[in-house]
């Protein structure tokens, strides 16, 4: 195919806020979904309900700056973090603190708004769970139902926290660590049963503790989130909701996070975690497998998104643009967030996904200078016959390799009322591929991960060559390597590459010759950076006495920025 595309940049608005970094003494945590507007909903179920997608998408209040705009933040937040997503410079740059590691102490704005925003939504999740009981009347099906999506949007909530406030080993942090003697433990279990008297004395959960908590989540998710197709068909089709497949996805990452110790060897059979793991004689990996192998089975009707999904291509085989459904499209995603004209984020204009994530627009952050790329080391790494590689403009000089994989809603660059009413993944089809190919590598087979992911490749990612993909090395480090780094290139914007990095405790380098990081990010880290072991808020520790002196140390500041000699 040829490439004959023409790129272009949106209008920076007139006007946009700074961004700052500053000390608070108290927060009150909001909720886009108050329990007043839950608890005065005329359908109180299915009004609960239809709050957990609602959840998603909310605008905090004036307290917060234009970085919060719920989960699509938390997904910006953890890209970020890595070293896939340079962000260019700009004074509009909401999200600077986290990419120059400033304000990620306990007493700041930026962690306080990432610890409310989780906890709030898991209470908007026990609060369906304590009024969801009757499984008997009319509506058994629906609060049925209802109790399945609370359960998985639950464990999807703990098992991000799980895996952003776990303390891994980080150099610059570990003495300070061992003497808070925090490795290993997460965050704070609050349950639909759990009294405000509990919340005053409420340590951090240990890995083992919070395994088990999710992974009992996942077991009630399961047994109930089929009654929400019994319930009504278009709950049954509403893919805002979790069901089978995307239950059996966040099994597979909560197995794989269950994978790796410290020094990255499997831990299933070495602590006990999960007992009927062990007793089958499988290991974590084994088993984030087996989960990521059902999800591809029960999604059957799903298949990995093809490049006509994205590119515009004429009768001479050339690509003239981008469709109106490149990963916008809830339809495309095994799980996904819908943006409305109605919610509070759309109508502000510029506080949303698309704001910060669709350059193109004439409107919003990403078109007014903080523009998303990727890595300039990393997009080599990409399949030369990728046809992903379209999605990001390498021939720009001024924001190498620039992305406009998520198109705004009905290819609308201008309107910001439907531009922004776009959706955008929480889970993919795709990534039960990748975690089947590294899994496998882990407790298997280099050799037949390796055959495994090449054929993934070559089936839905070639389209510009007639090579097929290869992964150069044969040994297990060189066929994991290859397969994260390719998950990377796949689901760059999507939040997941902070995981695999925290997870695999990889070095994370913007500092080089060539790089496309701004001077003030450009930080090389001695495995895991420091900064991806989240510190718990002040607030917190004002009212739950477990948590006193059991932090994660404060990692800003404690890296030096590379400077070319």
């Amino acid at each position: 195919m040829k490439r004959n595309i023409k790129l272009f940049m949106g209008v920076a608005l007139a006007s946009l806020s700074l961004a700052t970094t500053s000390c608070i003494d108290e927060t009150e945590p909001t909720s886009g979904a108050t329990q007043n507007q839950i608890d005065q909903s005329k359908n109180t179920v299915s009004g609960m309900l239809m709050a957990l997608p609602k959840r998603l998408n909310v605008m905090e209040g004036d307290t917060y700056q234009h970085y919060a705009f719920g989960y699509g933040a938390m997904m910006h937040v953890r890209d970020i973090e890595t070293g896939d997503m340079p962000i260019a410079f700009s004074d509009y740059d909401q999200f600077m603190g986290w990419e120059r590691n400033l304000g990620q102490g306990d007493a700041y704005m930026m962690p306080q708004y990432l610890w409310n925003y989780y906890y709030q939504s898991v209470l908007t999740c026990n609060k369906l769970l304590a009024s969801a009981t009757d499984v008997t009347g009319s509506d058994s099906l629906l609060v049925k139902g209802a109790r399945g999506a609370a359960y998985a949007f639950r464990a999807m909530y703990y098992l991000d926290m799980a895996r952003c406030y776990e303390y891994l080993p980080a150099d610059v942090t570990e003495a300070e660590a061992k003497a808070n003697g925090v490795e290993g433990l997460t965050v704070p279990i609050v349950t639909d049963t759990t009294t405000q008297q509990d919340t005053k004395n409420n340590p951090r959960a240990t890995h083992k503790q919070m395994f088990a908590f999710i992974k009992n989540d996942l077991d009630s998710a399961l047994t109930y989130v089929p009654y929400l197709a019994k319930a009504s068909e278009s709950l049954g089709a509403n893919r805002t909701l979790p069901h089978e497949a995307a239950v059996y996805g966040l099994y597979a990452r909560l197995y794989m996070w269950d994978g790796a110790n410290p020094d990255g060897s499997d831990k299933a059979a070495a602590d006990g975690s999960d007992p009927a793991a062990v007793a089958a004689g499988k290991t974590s990996y084994r088993m984030a497998y087996d989960y990521a192998n059902t999800a591809i089975k029960a999604a059957s009707s799903d298949a990995p998104m093809s490049y006509s999904d994205c590119l515009e291509v004429n009768s001479s085989g050339e690509i003239t643009g981008y469709t109106k459904t490149c990963f916008n499209t809830l339809s495309k995603f095994l799980w996904g967030a819908q943006q409305t004209d109605q919610d509070a984020t759309v109508t502000s204009g510029i506080v949303n996904w698309t704001s910060w994530m669709s350059p193109q627009c004439s409107f919003g952050y990403a078109g007014a200078g903080p523009v998303p790329m990727m890595d300039n080391n990393l997009f080599k790494e990409m399949y030369a016959g990728n046809w992903m590689q379209v999605l990001f403009d390498s021939d720009n000089k001024l924001t190498p390799n620039v992305g406009y994989k998520f198109q705004p809603n009905e290819g609308n660059y201008t309107n910001y009322k439907v531009a922004c009413a776009s959706a955008y993944p929480l889970m993919r089809i795709e990534e039960m591929y990748f975690i089947q190919a590294e899994a496998l590598a882990h407790y298997g087979s280099a050799k037949n991960a390796k055959t495994l992911f090449e054929g993934f490749m070559n089936n839905y990612r070639s389209g510009f060559s007639k090579d097929k993909y290869k992964i150069s090395g044969s040994d297990k480090e060189d066929v994991i390597k290859a397969i994260v780094n390719q998950k990377r290139i796949e689901f760059w914007g999507e939040g997941i590459s902070f995981f695999d990095i925290k997870r695999l405790n990889w070095s994370v380098t913007r500092g080089y010759s060539g790089t496309n990081f701004k001077a003030t990010t450009r930080f090389n880290t001695k495995g895991r950076p420091a900064w991806m072991n989240w510190c718990i808020v002040r607030t917190e520790q004002n009212n739950n006495a477990a948590i006193v002196g059991k932090n994660n140390p404060d990692p800003s500041s404690k890296y030096t920025e590379w400077t070319e000699e």
